[in-house]
């Protein structure tokens, strides 16, 4: 077959011309293509991501979904910009940002805070090195200069990321509930294309994030930066404030954002969701250069670019006020009854296609089978340490995934708007904002590759309740979740398991907690010459609280009894994936246990009693790092001290590590208190197993089990980077 068929199968292309009873011509098979790449499709991933539907989520079908606080309406999404951010990191950064914001703008929400997941190779690389640099100062421009506080995020460097970038970015809005403008067309509305010019940036990024790029030569290197889009966050401010008048005004039928595959995606979507046609006219389209061609005119990702669909009366109001902020307008066509997707530049029809053809064409099943690298892993191996304690305490401190992150959420601005309550902070965990006198909303994004690669399902569970823990320690109720599920080639049978696991870990886990996933994001073919990344799924939760007085510490104080909330650990335990085994042996192995579900409703209402009841003081989640890194978060901010016990049931050298690092499915916290007697007997009434590990002090000293360290070691080691 002569015929270019873009990304297009020879099979894929045969099933289009059946359903056509044609051959579709040049610029139909380009279109089809990118409407049917897996970026934009999502044809190896709809299937499994049926299970994720929830009756709580809110218009989860949206751009975002959303979940409800009192009259309002919180919506919320994570997003990928992984491809792009891999081949130039600090455009890739910033229009991810510049993206998730459109998500959460074109329901008419106001957009009240950022945050992020990101993922570099070894930073003794200097591809990695610049990677990092690269994205986080694309980040944090583009966000610092639209004026959104950047509250939240995560950052690891494993060797499975090495020469690539994932960039996970979140954006959370808020509305009234019926100012909600939604993406559903009917006939007979004007389609008007709002905002930049269009260039030929961006052309062909729903194709070029839908493959890998570890085959690519230098040509197709070259291309593959023409793909990626140029930010522009001033225009995206001008945006913000016209597109305000604009939706105050009430002037706009449906809206969506103009984001992979240009004006072609958000067109086509609109009218498919109302199933109605459109006539596009592309030589209506603003550009910003000469001589582009109708093909980059329609699959353009130029930024700052919104479709709105309006009546005929209000098109000339919309105009002046675009004109009056500067942002751009054009009518490009008109949605009709017949369900067409037509297309015309000048007098020349392009190309006419069935609605059902262009959109949701193919779903496929994938082969789910054990891969033979778990079946290995799940063996644990007994590792066998020369300890010098104090050294591996340390390892473990200074560690770039676990020690503190000043380095880069000082490069955010996390204060404008004056509404964040807990601002990212060295203890990591949960941030907050205010939103009114009766709410309170707590946000945190986690993930664990590593737990996840060794076992899917068990990993994404525990990834979750990570997410659960950092809320539930903080005095957040859990409320709902997002999610963004990044792997590497999906026809590869190992990942095809990754995958559809990962999804009925997610799916199990949020049914059996009732926390609804509202919205989410799929990205494939994440992986280089060395390799597949780890699956990468990233959980963004978000609780509330009722007001501040509600939020609990995540610090100790002076003088106060320490309590483990929770079962210690002992050999029956597994603890396959823990942090420790990877920094001090390079090891990554063993089993995940399941989850407790009713262990872990039951501290949350525990924990929200005694809290109430200000029997507790502070609370901190057992989770990266073990029973000692948590203990050691605690103590951090005060620069105390500590003597009690830490191990109890493995006192041989090598046990008592996983004793004190290990990290289990099992719900565990830390809470600190002056009412020792009130609080066992609060936990001795609910039958709650606990333990009574020491107490804090004024010294520098870290004293358990008749050993003794010197903490302004450790707290060097933490702030090391």
């Amino acid at each position: 077959m002569d015929k270019n068929l873009y990304t297009l199968t020879k099979e894929e292309y045969e099933i289009i011309k059946k359903r056509l009873k044609r051959e579709p011509n040049d610029f139909e098979t380009m279109i089809l293509a990118s409407m049917t790449s897996e970026h934009c499709s999502y044809k190896h991933s709809k299937f499994y991501l049926k299970k994720l539907r929830s009756k709580k989520a809110i218009m989860s079908n949206e751009n975002a979904g959303a979940v409800q606080l009192d009259d309002k309406y919180i919506f919320f999404k994570l997003e990928s910009h992984n491809h792009p951010s891999a081949v130039s990191p600090y455009e890739g950064a910033a229009t991810g940002i510049g993206g998730i914001v459109r998500d959460i703008l074109t329901l008419n929400c106001k957009c009240i805070l950022l945050g992020n997941s990101i993922k570099f190779g070894r930073q003794d690389n200097k591809k990695n090195n610049n990677l990092f640099n690269e994205v986080v100062r694309g980040i944090s421009t583009y966000g610092n200069s639209i004026g959104i506080p950047t509250v939240c995020g995560e950052t690891q460097f494993l060797d499975c990321y090495n020469d690539y970038a994932i960039v996970n970015v979140l954006a959370l809005g808020i509305v009234n509930p019926l100012d909600v403008v939604l993406s559903i067309a009917k006939p007979g509305l004007k389609v008007i294309l709002l905002g930049s010019t269009t260039g030929s940036d961006g052309v062909n990024g729903a194709t070029f994030a839908s493959k890998n790029l570890n085959s690519h030569n230098q040509n197709e290197k070259k291309n593959d930066k023409l793909s990626v889009q140029i930010s522009d966050p001033f225009m995206k401010r001008k945006l913000i404030m016209g597109l305000k008048e604009i939706f105050d005004k009430k002037l706009v039928y449906a809206s969506q954002d103009c984001g992979a595959a240009g004006i072609l995606s958000s067109t086509s979507e609109l009218v498919a969701k109302g199933e109605c046609g459109i006539n596009l006219f592309l030589n209506k389209v603003h550009l910003r250069e000469k001589n582009i061609t109708p093909q980059q005119i329609i699959l353009s990702e130029s930024q700052e670019r919104m479709v709105i669909l309006v009546e005929d009366k209000h098109v000339e109001n919309i105009i002046n006020i675009a004109n009056k902020y500067e942002i751009g307008a054009s009518v490009i066509g008109k949605t009709i009854e017949e369900k067409k997707y037509n297309v015309y530049y000048n007098n020349d029809l392009l190309a006419s296609l069935p609605l059902n053809i262009l959109n949701n064409l193919f779903e496929y099943k994938l082969k789910v089978k054990k891969p033979i690298y778990i079946k290995i892993l799940e063996k644990e191996k007994k590792q066998k340490h020369k300890s010098n304690m104090e050294k591996d305490i340390c390892k473990i401190l200074s560690h770039p995934n676990f020690n503190e992150k000043s380095y880069i959420y000082e490069q955010f601005d996390y204060t404008i708007g004056n509404k964040t309550i807990i601002a990212p902070n060295p203890l990591g965990g949960v941030s907050s904002v205010y939103i009114d006198e009766n709410n309170i909303l707590g946000i945190t994004i986690d993930s664990n590759p590593q737990k996840v690669y060794i076992s899917p399902k068990n990993g994404v569970e525990s990834s979750f309740m990570d997410s659960y823990r950092k809320l539930v320690s903080r005095g957040f109720e859990p409320v709902g979740l997002t999610n963004c599920l990044n792997f590497a080639d999906i026809k590869n049978d190992d990942i095809s398991y990754q995958f559809v696991n990962s999804v009925e870990g997610l799916a199990n886990i949020s049914e059996k907690m009732s926390i609804p996933v509202v919205s989410g994001n799929v990205s494939m073919y994440n992986e280089t010459n060395n390799g597949a990344i780890y699956p990468t799924v990233v959980v963004g939760m978000v609780g509330r609280a009722d007001n501040y007085k509600s939020i609990i510490k995540n610090y100790f104080s002076d003088g106060e009894t320490i309590f483990l909330l929770g079962k210690i650990l002992d050999k029956k335990m597994n603890i396959g994936g823990s942090f420790y085994q990877y920094v001090l042996y390079n090891s990554l192995c063993g089993k995940i246990d399941k989850i407790n579900y009713k262990n872990e409703i039951m501290h949350k209402e525990i924990i929200s009693d005694l809290n109430t009841k200000r029997i507790i003081n502070a609370c901190v989640p057992i989770n990266t790092g073990g029973l000692f890194a948590a203990l050691f978060k605690g103590l951090y901010k005060k620069n105390l001290g500590f003597k009690g016990m830490l191990i109890f049931n493995m006192k041989e050298e090598d046990d008592s590590y996983a004793e004190l690092f290990g990290e289990t499915a099992s719900s565990r916290y830390l809470i600190s208190t002056n009412k020792t007697e009130s609080l066992e007997n609060m936990l001795n009434k609910n039958n709650i197993d606990y333990k009574i590990l020491g107490k804090t002090n004024s010294k520098n000293t870290i004293s358990f089990n008749s050993m003794t360290f010197d903490k302004t070691v450790f707290n060097k080691s933490f702030k090391s980077c």
